[in-house]
């Protein structure tokens, strides 16, 4: 059972460091860095593309997650051949498909709020910053220095 868990471990710890972006640094004296202008401060430009990758996985992975483990509660329960094993392994996963649900719902309603929110402002401020790091769309005002700078 330890090396069923070690393997599932290394999965996923290979999948994020997969999925991770190379972040480039620059060849001047400045901080490496791109960022990305939010009001008076700024984000590291590499944050927005991870935040958007972790989000878009979690929109793949979990549908899957929840079917596969779905079927094996089913499987354990039909190979038992016991009818309270069946209905608790559906009760289960009813539950699981309603949390996999609140969590789209959450996710699809964060993002369109926001980019209500954010929809007619003219200005890098904080709202713009949230719909980058969620959506990954409309980042903008990339500089070299995480201070907002001076007219």
């Amino acid at each position: 059972m330890k090396k069923n868990k070690l393997k599932y471990i290394l999965l996923v710890l290979m999948t994020f460091f997969v999925s991770m972006q190379p972040v480039f640094a620059k060849n001047d004296w400045g901080t490496g860095l791109d960022y990305i202008q939010c009001g008076e401060s700024a984000i590291p430009a590499p944050i927005p593309g991870i935040t958007r990758v972790v989000i878009l996985l979690l929109k793949i992975v979990l549908p899957l997650v929840v079917i596969i483990l779905g079927l094996l509660d089913f499987a354990k329960a039909t190979m038992a051949n016991n009818e309270d094993g069946i209905k608790k392994a559906q009760n289960q996963f009813i539950k699981r498909i309603i949390a996999a649900a609140i969590f789209f719902m959450v996710i699809t309603l964060v993002q369109f709020a926001v980019n209500i929110v954010t929809k007619d402002t003219k200005d890098g401020g904080i709202g713009k910053c949230i719909n980058c790091l969620i959506s990954g769309n409309e980042c903008q005002g990339v500089s070299d220095s995480p201070f907002k700078p001076t007219d």
